[in-house]
C-alpha cells in the first residue's frame, strides 16, 4: 500500500505532495461522477467521505518534521507554493501548520500573472479527444481513442456552482478509436467515424444508430456533411460520398495519393477542400464529383539518425506549396478565401490558389481552428484570437495544466467556447469573457532561457529577456514584472525554441537564437541591432560564446560556426569535432573549454570525420584572445584511445558482413565531456565525463595533472571550483552532490539531494550555492555548510532559474516570468 512516508522516501517532497494531489483529484472527480449521474429534478445534496490523507499527513509531519526543519522554509515554502492550496480542505489546516511554525512563506514579488478563470474542466475521456460538435440546447458530443461517444448537457450557471451532465455514452465503434464527429442541424444526426472503417449515423434525441455506411478498406479519420451528403476521408486514400436521404453510397473520389485527414466546404457549397498526410492539398467539384484543382502536389520526408534524436527534413518538389507538412485543419471564409493551419496558418486565394500571406505563428501544432465573424482563433496548447483581416495578436490562453487542444467549438448563442484535449479533459471557457476580459499572458509558451540586462551600472531594476518555443523573445520589467515587449524577427522558424544568451565582452546586448537567424541587439533600444544568417538552414544556435571580434555559436548538428563582427563573416569554427552541450568561460575570459561529442552530422547529413567516434570525445581548450582551439583533453588516455579505435575498427569490420550497426548493440559506452569548471585563478580547469569520471588540467602547459575516478560510473552533470580549492560534484544517477579534493582525489562529504533525476542546475556566488530542480521543485543548496537550505514547491513546471539581487526568478512552463524575494536566505 503507498502511503504519504513511501512516496517522501521514494521521491521526496515532491513525490509527497504528488501523492496527496492525486488523492484530492480522485475525491473531485468522484465527487464530478455522482453529481452527473443525477436526474435533473434529483436536488438532493451529495456527501462524500473525505479521504483520511490530512491525519496520515499530520502523523507524517510529527516524524520528520525535524529532519525538514533543518532547511529554513524548506516545509512552509514548498506547501506555500504547491497546488494544493486550491482545494479548501487544506486551506484551514495549512494556515493553523503556518501559526505553529517558526517559518514564514515566502511572497511572489509580483501580484502576478493574472489569470483567466471564467472556465469550467473536468476529465472527459480516458484518451486524447478526436471530434468535438455542438449539437444545440446547451449540449454537445465527443469522441475519443478510448472508443467512446458521448454526449453531455451542461446548465449554464455562475462558474463556482458550473455543471456538467453526461447524458449519453456509447461505443459507437465497437470499442474501436472514434476518429471524428459531425452534426446535420436540420435532421439533428450525428455523424461518426472509426478505426473499424465504418461511418455511423445516430439520432441525437434517441441516441438510435440510423444506419451504418461500409466500403472504406482501411481507417475513416473525418467527416463532415454538405446538406444531404457527407463525405468520409480515409487513410485508403479516398472520400467517400453518401446520400443521407437514400442512406446510399454515391462514390468515391480518388486522387489522393496518402492518408487523407482535414475537408473543409467552401462557403458557396459547391467545392470540398481536402488535405493528405503527404502535404497534397485538392479542390473538389462536389457537384460533378470531379478534381477541380490539383493545389499541391506533395512532398517527402527524409529522415537523420542522430545518437538520441532523429532529424526530419522535408524536401519540398518544385510544385509543393504551402506547409511543411501536412496541415491539421482548413476553414473557408467569404471573399474566396481559405486557411489551413499546422504550426502556422496560410491564407489561399481560392479563385487561383495563390498563398496571400503567412501569419499566426505557434511552435506547438494548430490541431484546430474557427473563424467566427472577424476573428480567427487557433488551437494548440495556447487559444490565441487574432483580428482576421490585420492578422494581429488580440488575445491569448493558456489551456489548463498545458494540455493540448485537439477539438473546440463555440456554442449557436456564443456564450461559450468549449474544447476537449489530449488527455481527455473537456473546458467550457466564457466566450464573452475571453474576448473583452483583461488577462497577463507571458511568451505563450515554455520558458527555457532569459538572461537579465542593466542599461547602466547604476540601474539596479533591469529588463528580463526570455526565450522559448515561440518565434519571439519576451522582455520583462524586473520592478513590476510585467512583459513590456517583444523581440521579433524570427517567422519563418517553425521548430525548436528562441535561446537567449548573454555575452561578457558585449553584456549590455542580448542574443535571440533560432534556426539559422542570430539577433544581437540592445534590448533598451530596438535600433541597435545586428542580424546574423548561419549558412546551415537546418539546425538551430544551441550554444554560444563571445570572443575579441566575434561569436562562436554551437548548433544541434554540433558543428561550431565562428561569425567575425567587423567582417560579418561566417565560416566553420572547428570542422574536426563536434560540439555539445556548452562552453564554460575562465575566470579572466582569456579561455573557454568546449564540450564535444562523439558522433554527429553536419547540414548535409554527413557525419563528422571524428577519428575516435564513436569511442570517446574530448572536451576542448580555446584561447578567446587568438580565437582557436589550442589543446584537446580526454578521459582516456592516448594510448588506451589507440587501442579501442584498433579494436573498434576490427569489429566493425567484422560486423559489415552481418550489416549489424555497433552504436544500436553498445558494445562500447559512448565517453564525452559533461560539464566543466575553472580554478579561481584560471589556471587549472576540471572536466567530469558521463562515465563518472573526472580530469583536471593546467591550462597554460597544456597537461592533465589529476585524474579522478568515481566509485561508480555516474554521469557528471555539474561541477564548481569553490573558493577554498574544494571541487563540487554533482551525480545525476544518484541526485547525489559530492565534495571532493582535488589534490587527492578522495571524496570528503557527500549528500542526497531531494529530487528524481535532477534535471536543472546552475551557480551563484562563484559556485557556493547549488540551484537544482526537479519538475515543479526547486532546491538550493550551500556548498559552504554542505546542507540544503532552501526548498520551494511551485505551481508551474520550472524551465530556468537564475538569483538576481536577492531575487529568485523563475522561468515557468507557462511562458510566465515569477520572482521571490529570497532576501536572508543565502
Amino acid at each position: 500500500m503507498k502511503t504519504i512516508s513511501n512516496c517522501y522516501k521514494e521521491n521526496g517532497i515532491g513525490g509527497l505532495y504528488d501523492f496527496i494531489q492525486d488523492q484530492i483529484y480522485e475525491m473531485y472527480e468522484m465527487y464530478d461522477e455522482l453529481y452527473a449521474e443525477q436526474s435533473e429534478e434529483d436536488e438532493a445534496e451529495i456527501n462524500v467521505d473525505i479521504p483520511d490523507y490530512l491525519t496520515d499527513f499530520e502523523a507524517f509531519l510529527a516524524e520528520n518534521y525535524n529532519a525538514l526543519s533543518n532547511y529554513p522554509q524548506t516545509l512552509i515554502n514548498a506547501l506555500y507554493h504547491s497546488s494544493l492550496l486550491k482545494y479548501p480542505e487544506i486551506i484551514d489546516w495549512f494556515e493553523e501548520l503556518k501559526k505553529e511554525s517558526m517559518s514564514k512563506p515566502i511572497e511572489l514579488l509580483w501580484s502576478f500573472p493574472k489569470e483567466f478563470n471564467s472556465y469550467y474542466i473536468r476529465k472527459g475521456h480516458d484518451d486524447f479527444a478526436k471530434g468535438l460538435i455542438y449539437i444545440g440546447e446547451n449540449r454537445f458530443a465527443t469522441s475519443s481513442e478510448d472508443g467512446k461517444l458521448k454526449v453531455w448537457a451542461f446548465q449554464p450557471t455562475e462558474w463556482k456552482n458550473f455543471s456538467l451532465r453526461l447524458v449519453r455514452e456509447m461505443k459507437a465503434h465497437e470499442g474501436y478509436p472514434v476518429n471524428n464527429l459531425a452534426y446535420h442541424t436540420e435532421k439533428k444526426w450525428i455523424a461518426s467515424c472509426g478505426d473499424d472503417n465504418t461511418v455511423r449515423l445516430w439520432d441525437s434525441e434517441t441516441f438510435e444508430m440510423i444506419t451504418e455506411f461500409s466500403g472504406h478498406t482501411d481507417y475513416v479519420s473525418n467527416v463532415i456533411f454538405r446538406d444531404n451528403l457527407l463525405f468520409s476521408a480515409s487513410r485508403d486514400k479516398r472520400i467517400g460520398v453518401w446520400d443521407i436521404n437514400t442512406l446510399q453510397n454515391i462514390t468515391f473520389l480518388e486522387g489522393h495519393s496518402d492518408w487523407i485527414d482535414a475537408m473543409s466546404i467552401s462557403p458557396d457549397k459547391k467545392s470540398l477542400f481536402s488535405v493528405a498526410l503527404n502535404n497534397q492539398l485538392i479542390e473538389w467539384d462536389i457537384e460533378h464529383f470531379t478534381i477541380k484543382h490539383l493545389v499541391n502536389e506533395g512532398g517527402k520526408n527524409v529522415y537523420l539518425d542522430m545518437p538520441g534524436e532523429t532529424i526530419s527534413i522535408t524536401l519540398e518538389a518544385d510544385n509543393c506549396i504551402g506547409h511543411r507538412s501536412s496541415p491539421h485543419c482548413a476553414n473557408w471564409a467569404s471573399g474566396n478565401k481559405l486557411y489551413t493551419s499546422l504550426y502556422e496558418v496560410i491564407e489561399w486565394d481560392c479563385k487561383n490558389w495563390d498563398i496571400l500571406r503567412t501569419f499566426a505563428y505557434d511552435t506547438n501544432n494548430i490541431n484546430c481552428s474557427i473563424i467566427k465573424d472577424s476573428l480567427l482563433i487557433t488551437f494548440s496548447k495556447l487559444i490565441k484570437i487574432y483580428h482576421l483581416e490585420t492578422g494581429e495578436l488580440i488575445k491569448e490562453y493558456r489551456n489548463p495544466e498545458g494540455r493540448e487542444i485537439r477539438k473546440a467549438v463555440i456554442s449557436d448563442d456564443e456564450q461559450f467556447m468549449i474544447s476537449s484535449d489530449d488527455n481527455g479533459y473537456i473546458t467550457i471557457w466564457d466566450w464573452k469573457e475571453m474576448l473583452e476580459g483583461e488577462y497577463s499572458y507571458g511568451i505563450g509558451a515554455d520558458m527555457h532561457s532569459f538572461e537579465v540586462f542593466y542599461k547602466d551600472k547604476e540601474d539596479d531594476s533591469g529588463v528580463a529577456v526570455s526565450g522559448g518555443f515561440v518565434s519571439e523573445a519576451g522582455i520583462w520589467d524586473l520592478k513590476s514584472g510585467i512583459l513590456t515587449g517583444k523581440i521579433e524577427g524570427f517567422k519563418d522558424a517553425l521548430s525548436g525554441a528562441v535561446r537567449i544568451a548573454k555575452l561578457h565582452n558585449r553584456s549590455s546586448q542580448v542574443l535571440c537564437m533560432h534556426q539559422k537567424i542570430v539577433e544581437m541587439q540592445s534590448p533598451f533600444n530596438p535600433l541597435d541591432r545586428i542580424e546574423i544568417e548561419l549558412p546551415n538552414a537546418i539546425f538551430h544556435p544551441d550554444i554560444v560564446v563571445g570572443t575579441k571580434n566575434g561569436i562562436i555559436f554551437g548548433t544541434q548538428c554540433y558543428q561550431p560556426y565562428y561569425f567575425n563582427l567587423n567582417n560579418k563573416e561566417v565560416r566553420v569554427f572547428d570542422e574536426n569535432y563536434s560540439y555539445a552541450n556548452k562552453f564554460s568561460i575562465s575566470p579572466d575570459q582569456r579561455y573557454a573549454l568546449a564540450h564535444t561529442y562523439p558522433q554527429s552530422f553536419d547540414h548535409d547529413g554527413m557525419p563528422f570525420q571524428n577519428p575516435w567516434k564513436p569511442v570517446s570525445s574530448p572536451i576542448v581548450l580555446i584561447d578567446l584572445e587568438k580565437e582557436e582551439p589550442i589543446g584537446l583533453f580526454w578521459c582516456l588516455s592516448l594510448s588506451s584511445l589507440i587501442k579501442l579505435h584498433e579494436k573498434w575498427e576490427k569489429i566493425q569490420d567484422k560486423l559489415k558482413k552481418f550489416k549489424l550497426n555497433l552504436f544500436n548493440l553498445r558494445i562500447f559506452r559512448l565517453t564525452y565531456p559533461r560539464t566543466s569548471a575553472w580554478s579561481a585563478d584560471s589556471k587549472l580547469f576540471a572536466a567530469g565525463f558521463n562515465n563518472g569520471q573526472i580530469i583536471i588540467c593546467d591550462a597554460e602547459t597544456k597537461k592533465r595533472v589529476k585524474k579522478i575516478k568515481l566509485s561508480k560510473e555516474n554521469c557528471i552533470v555539474y561541477l564548481a571550483w569553490q573558493k577554498n580549492g574544494l571541487l563540487i560534484a554533482m551525480l545525476y544517477d544518484e541526485d547525489r552532490i559530492v565534495e571532493i579534493d582535488p589534490k587527492s582525489g578522495k571524496i570528503l562529504k557527500s549528500v542526497k539531494i531531494q529530487g528524481n533525476k535532477v534535471v536543472f542546475e546552475e551557480s551563484h556566488q562563484q559556485g557556493r550555492y547549488i540551484i537544482w530542480s526537479d519538475n515543479k521543485m526547486l532546491g538550493i543548496f550551500d556548498t559552504l555548510k554542505f546542507e540544503i537550505i532552501f526548498v520551494i514547491t511551485t505551481k508551474v513546471i520550472i524551465r530556468s532559474v537564475r538569483i538576481e539581487n536577492n531575487k529568485l526568478l523563475i522561468g515557468g512552463d507557462d511562458g510566465f516570468l515569477y520572482g521571490y524575494n529570497i532576501e536572508g536566505i543565502l
